[in-house]
């Protein structure tokens, strides 16, 4: 088996294993991406650790009914994206993808390193839901710390060849899809701001860090 829980914890976990067939040519990995590509991201960006806090919080934050609807979705109405990932598979311009399950900056770090390349997010890019900024600054967090952190989005996160628009990404992936920057020569994960890069800090999931 790959993947799971391969590291000791006190709490219980419990698993499970899905068993298939994939064809030739048609898997979706996390090595592949180049210099020049687009990173992408399937669904809103720090909504799974909106709705914790929000709800962990006894529903006190301020949030309009649409927005709280949103949140209350993550736990109760989220469907596996698995046309999307299908879509992907066979289009050939997927060059890398994984889910995002242990934290955004996590996973990125993760393709960036399987691919031996940087990955550079763009602040301007960025499309951050107004609920989830909202709730950031009530918790008292920076809404970039607060998305990259979270986890458990279950979103697919991953890079398409070549320069894509917000547009383009939006049309061929579903309105919820968006750009969170652009692959590049050299390693990490790194926040472009105001012209200026700088290393992003997060804190994920890692397996295999103590």
């Amino acid at each position: 088996m790959l993947g799971g829980d391969v590291t000791a914890s006190q709490e219980l976990s419990v698993s499970a294993t899905s068993i298939g067939l994939a064809k030739a040519g048609q898997v979706l990995t996390r090595r592949g991406a180049r210099a020049g590509d687009t990173i992408f991201l399937s669904r809103p960006l720090g909504m799974t650790p909106a709705a914790f806090i929000y709800f962990c919080s006894g529903q006190t934050l301020q949030l309009n009914a649409d927005e709280v609807e949103l949140l209350r979705n993550q736990f109760t109405s989220l469907p596996p994206m698995i046309q999307l990932g299908t879509h992907l598979a066979t289009s050939g311009f997927c060059s890398s993808c994984m889910d995002n399950t242990d934290g955004i900056g996590q996973s990125l770090t993760e393709l960036a390193e399987a691919s031996s390349t940087s990955f550079i997010i763009d602040v301007d890019l960025l499309e951050i839901p107004q609920g989830v900024a909202r709730i950031a600054e009530l918790s008292g967090q920076s809404p970039l710390d607060f998305v990259f952190n979270g986890g458990a989005d279950f979103s697919l996160v991953g890079t398409l060849k070549g320069s894509w628009s917000n547009e383009e990404v939006k049309k061929h992936l579903g309105t919820s899809a968006s750009i969170l920057g652009r692959v590049d020569d050299g390693t990490g994960l790194w926040l472009e701001e105001t012209g200026s890069c700088q290393k992003l800090k997060f804190k994920g999931w890692n397996y295999f860090v103590d």
